[in-house]
């Protein structure tokens, strides 16, 4: 890749109320090109569909942190997903200038991935909805499966919010490309439930895993007792 001049890290470091739509797209159209580090862990949950604009400008991102939250609408607007989550497929160009393809960019050079997803109190489904119900949830996590999977150098991955990602029903099994994961960090998780399925799947594919955070929990003991017999040599912390 060639070498881009520009600002190269952006981190909120406490919560801007005013951070909006403009404040979003001048940040993407502007720096996002040059951008390798960008931190919003610190903003309370970041609007869904600012973050998908965002980040179809950041081509070379290294270090993306962000809670997000799904809502049906942003300041009196309803939020059309349906154009945001559109992907056409692999010889769609990921930097398509009129965004219809949001592909994430930045596959071939994300390491650290630290993303949490919560739902909005408008968006009236339940947290344990069918895979396949059409909801905003259901494209959502069908999106973030697809994109993740892309992440073929992602070293760390901290996942947090209210949906439990790593199951095999609902596209696990699509992510055993992060052969390069070495730390899997759930300590940000509001539930953690694993089949012996799901963590002999993990055990198996994902082959560079190290550590593992967030499974001290008495009840989830049987799932670290399966996982060391599978994989001595993985850290629980």
């Amino acid at each position: 890749m060639e070498r881009v001049t520009g600002l190269q890290e952006f981190r909120i470091l406490s919560q801007i109320g005013d951070f909006d739509e403009i404040s979003t797209l001048a940040l993407g159209r502007y720096h996002g090109a040059s951008l390798e580090t960008l931190d919003f862990s610190q903003q309370t949950r970041f609007p869904a569909h600012l973050f998908l604009q965002l980040i179809r400008h950041c081509p070379r991102l290294r270090v993306l942190r962000c809670n997000i939250v799904l809502c049906k609408e942003h300041q009196g607007q309803t939020i059309d997903y349906s154009n945001l989550l559109t992907i056409h497929g692999k010889d769609a160009s990921a930097n398509n200038s009129g965004g219809r393809n949001n592909d994430w960019p930045f596959a071939s050079t994300l390491k650290h991935l630290d993303l949490a997803v919560y739902r909005g109190s408008d968006l009236e489904i339940d947290s344990n909805y069918r895979l396949g119900d059409g909801s905003v949830s259901d494209r959502y996590i069908a999106y973030l499966y697809t994109q993740v999977a892309r992440l073929t150098l992602l070293e760390e991955w901290r996942l947090g919010g209210w949906m439990m990602l790593l199951r095999m029903g609902w596209g696990l099994d699509k992510l055993s490309n992060l052969k390069s994961l070495k730390i899997l960090d759930l300590r940000e998780h509001t539930f953690i439930r694993l089949s012996e399925e799901e963590v002999e799947w993990i055990a198996h594919n994902w082959t560079a895993l190290v550590e593992i955070w967030g499974l001290r929990s008495p009840n989830l003991q049987p799932i670290v007792q399966q996982l060391k017999s599978l994989r001595p040599m993985i850290q629980i912390l």
